[in-house]
């Protein structure tokens, strides 16, 4: 994505959520089907999603857009390429989130760092995991930030 077309993403997210989009990283969120389920998600296999986390000034969310960009079709698992419906989930809505993010062990210099989270929602744990290519920890901050705005 050249700098023109993350421009236009951040406007036109922008203007969708009467908010100002910060930034925006790929991720890909791992957890369980009961997970994809309470968040109104469907994953592109059983376990993972392709989108990006986007930080707001005073929201954030997870999105997938409408087609998978070349990047995350790439990336996908299985040699078929399908079309994803567009989702977005907005964590500002929940009560209780908690954002982390755990210090990787030193063998595993080369694995995507990772930001867990987690909610209760009619008395059952919600949780997932997002891998990112770097910067958790700065990206973390963001988001706590823009949650609780």
């Amino acid at each position: 994505m050249d700098q023109a077309q993350k421009q236009q993403f951040f406007t036109s997210f922008s203007e969708r959520v009467n908010d100002v989009v910060v930034e925006a990283k790929m991720a890909e969120l791992t957890a369980s089907a009961r997970t994809f389920s309470e968040m109104g998600l469907f994953p592109q296999n059983k376990q993972s999603l392709w989108g990006l986390i986007v930080v707001c000034s005073r929201s954030l969310y997870f999105y997938v857009p409408s087609e998978e960009m070349a990047l995350m079709s790439m990336i996908s698992a299985g040699a078929s390429v399908k079309t994803v419906e567009e989702q977005i989930f907005c964590f500002n809505n929940i009560d209780g989130l908690q954002f982390k993010a755990p210090k990787k062990p030193w063998f595993k210099f080369f694995s995507p760092e990772t930001i867990e989270f987690s909610f209760i929602d009619n008395g059952h744990e919600i949780r997932g995991l997002f891998n990112v290519a770097q910067n958790a920890n700065a990206l973390l901050e963001s988001m706590l930030k823009a949650y609780r705005a």
